[in-house]
């Protein structure tokens, strides 16, 4: 009788034990995060590897310089020679990491159930200051938008929108989204509208030759050699204005003056290059300093080397 009664309770916990897992909330495909982890450019890669490669012969051509012998015995005298060392081997390190970022580094397209946002790379965050861009997704919201807006001129303009239905839609810009491929701009869609259960699509805007605004299907961009010359030019003239002024070898002032309008063409191009793209919410002194360090370090190591190692001055 006992055993029985036993055998009864042991079922009884078994069916309440089921009807409880049963009841459980389980985890569904929408409660897991979409992560689009955006590819670096090509032409990205290909300047920091530059600017890596100029230190890099700068470290490398003072000790042949020197003499290899004389250089070992210069810096166990001369403190201040490793310091110097040291100065040009950092930025190395900061242009290598540029052009081989890990994927935690890289700018991220992230969708949940409730929002989307992109996050910039950890250079473009943290150094230059840019926000991390966020819409959110109402009840209200109807479908979700990737657009390559060609009306802004510049190839690396996208814009994601939330269209929602009595109220107004949501949307931020970026000029860091990077979609090459068709199969990867359908697998974004596919997992953005699995992640939030909303219909998303990628298309193209452009502004026709009467005025008005076509919305055509996406296709990946046949070339990025604009942006590649665009971004290198920007990115060189510092380092060349800082070479014909070490071989001219001019005044202390002029050589300050040169530098300083070098600096003010620099900072006027990426900013008409980036106005079109993201507002920037925050710190604009953290912009400007990033510039300004990134072209005077560029300037000063090129004139140290052309008008004192190579000339001799």
């Amino acid at each position: 009788m006992g055993g029985s009664n036993w055998g009864t309770i042991c079922r009884g916990q078994h069916f309440i034990g089921m009807v409880y897992l049963m009841a459980m909330p389980t985890s569904t495909e929408h409660d897991v995060p979409y992560v689009f982890a955006v590819p670096l450019m090509r032409a990205q890669r290909i300047i920091a590897l530059v600017s890596a490669g100029v230190f890099l012969l700068i470290a490398v051509y003072i000790p042949l310089k020197i003499g290899l012998h004389r250089f070992v015995d210069m810096l166990s005298d001369e403190p201040s020679l490793w310091a110097l060392m040291a100065f040009m081997l950092a930025p190395i390190a900061l242009f290598v990491k540029l052009a081989y970022p890990s994927r935690r580094s890289l700018a991220k397209l992230e969708a949940t159930h409730d929002s989307i946002r992109f996050v910039p790379n950890w250079f473009a965050n943290r150094v230059v200051g840019e926000p991390i861009l966020e819409a959110s997704i109402t009840p209200q919201a109807k479908e979700i938008v990737l657009c390559r807006d060609l009306r802004d001129k510049v190839p690396t303009v996208w814009s994601v929108s939330i269209c929602s239905t009595g109220e107004s839609d949501r949307s931020f810009k970026t000029m860091r989204l990077n979609i090459t491929t068709a199969q990867e701009g359908h697998k974004i869609v596919e997992s953005i509208s699995a992640v939030t259960g909303l219909p998303a699509r990628i298309i193209t805007r452009r502004q026709a030759a009467n005025g008005a605004v076509e919305e055509v299907p996406w296709t990946p961009p046949a070339s990025q050699g604009m942006m590649f010359g665009i971004g290198l030019g920007i990115g060189i003239v510092s380092y060349l204005g800082g070479a014909v002024v070490g071989y001219v070898f001019p005044r202390v002032s002029i050589i300050l003056a040169v530098g300083f309008a070098l600096w003010l063409f620099d900072l006027l191009a990426i900013t008409a290059f980036a106005r079109r793209s993201e507002p920037r919410t925050k710190s604009l002194g953290a912009h400007l300093l990033a510039r300004f360090f990134m072209f005077w370090t560029g300037y000063g190591v090129a004139f140290v080397l052309v008008a004192y190692v190579l000339r001799g001055h």
